[in-house]
């Protein structure tokens, strides 16, 4: 079968992409990945290795370090998830639009079936064209509406609440994408859509929720073809520890970790370093700091700096993680059985920092523009006692 598959974003959007691209080659389908990533970051090597097509569209979208650090700036000075979304749009998706759309209905012209990030209403809207079948994959249980789900994250507050929320979400996402939506719509010769997340982030062929099924079981009032398949980059997530297994670890490092979000600039990546080693000497632990560039940053005794490294085989001999919040890394903590603190920056950081505290698996501080680093070492001091 010829797959074509299209995403668009940050490493944690592109890479699982290149993790279902290479198993689906390796299945024996013939398989072509479209990618737009916002960094300077090429996946040439892992589709060599892959055996799989891989065409880089408008990407990267961010040509220098300097865009992505201006973008960085912008999104922690904006005051809400809603603006930061503006500008993420208004940066990051609306530049490269109109290439995404050509590359969806030339990936549609030679696939059988298509699969693509939710978020690209190009790829649906080009099988929908051309008469073949679409699926939309998912990261987080935060963006499928349902009454069984806390469109926030953590405790279900009952279907009525729940419902109410669902609507105040749905309506927000309309005014932000709906226009933008209809816009690659009407240019494919379609009729428009009138709910986004019901009808373009939900494809009605299926929707794959690459998510554990210990941190997010189907919902009820999801739609039937929503499959809860796991993670698309990891092995599969074990139950985690909990009890005296996640006690006394005071005597092993934490680990620092921003991911895709850590600044590009000197100055603010030294504000983050300093943060998080202040942190680690606030605990009296030591620290491991991922950074890939520390711009000739002075490390001291109790911290040292690592860049890319395998957080499946680091995780487990810590103590604890503090992290952004993206999925891969909400996911590698939790299969490791190690507490996350969360320092939420954008979208569903927040959600995952929400449902972590629900199950009593981390804790979450407040958004990363007025974290300090006393409020990370007395989140850090609570998950490493187990206390809540």
């Amino acid at each position: 079968m010829r797959v074509g598959l299209q995403t668009w974003g940050s490493e944690g959007d592109c890479r699982p992409f290149v993790q279902l691209a290479t198993g689906l080659a390796a299945a024996g389908h013939e398989v072509r990945l479209e990618i737009s990533e916002v960094a300077q970051r090429s996946y040439a090597r892992e589709a060599e290795v892959g055996a799989f097509e891989l065409q880089e569209v408008a990407s990267p979208v961010f040509r220098n370090p300097e865009e992505q650090y201006l973008l960085s700036e912008q999104l922690m000075k904006a005051g809400n998830p809603l603006a930061q979304s503006r500008v993420l749009l208004e940066k990051a998706f609306d530049p490269v639009s109109d290439s995404l759309a050509e590359a969806s209905l030339n990936l549609a012209k030679r696939s059988d079936v298509l699969v693509g990030h939710y978020f690209l209403p190009s790829l649906g809207a080009a099988a929908e064209k051309h008469g073949i079948p679409h699926l939309t994959v998912q990261f987080t249980s935060g963006f499928v509406p349902g009454p069984g789900v806390n469109p926030f994250g953590g405790r279900s507050l009952g279907p009525w609440i729940n419902n109410g929320l669902w609507a105040m979400v749905s309506a927000m996402t309309n005014r932000l994408l709906l226009g933008r939506t209809n816009r690659i719509r009407a240019q494919f010769g379609l009729s428009p859509v009138r709910d986004v997340m019901r009808e373009t982030w939900i494809s009605p062929h299926g929707t794959l929720m690459a998510v554990s099924r210990a941190l997010c079981p189907k919902s009820p009032g999801w739609p039937r073809n929503c499959r809860v398949v796991g993670p698309l980059n990891s092995r599969a997530l074990l139950a985690p520890p909990v009890g005296e297994e996640t006690m006394n670890r005071e005597d092993l490092p934490v680990f620092f970790t921003f991911g895709s979000l850590m600044p590009t600039d000197r100055k603010t990546t030294h504000e983050v370093l300093d943060l998080w080693s202040d942190a680690a000497r606030r605990v009296g632990v030591p620290g491991i700091l991922q950074c890939e560039n520390t711009w000739e940053w002075s490390a001291t005794d109790h911290v040292r700096v690592v860049t890319r490294c395998p957080h499946q085989d680091i995780f487990p001999s810590c103590a604890a993680v503090v992290h952004h919040g993206g999925a891969g890394t909400t996911h590698a903590c939790v299969r490791a059985g190690v507490p996350s603190v969360i320092v939420p920056h954008v979208a569903d950081q927040f959600f995952w920092g929400a449902t972590l505290r629900h199950m009593h698996l981390g804790t979450v501080t407040r958004k990363r523009r007025s974290v300090s680093a006393d409020e990370i070492a007395k989140q850090l001091r609570k998950v490493m006692n187990n206390r809540e």
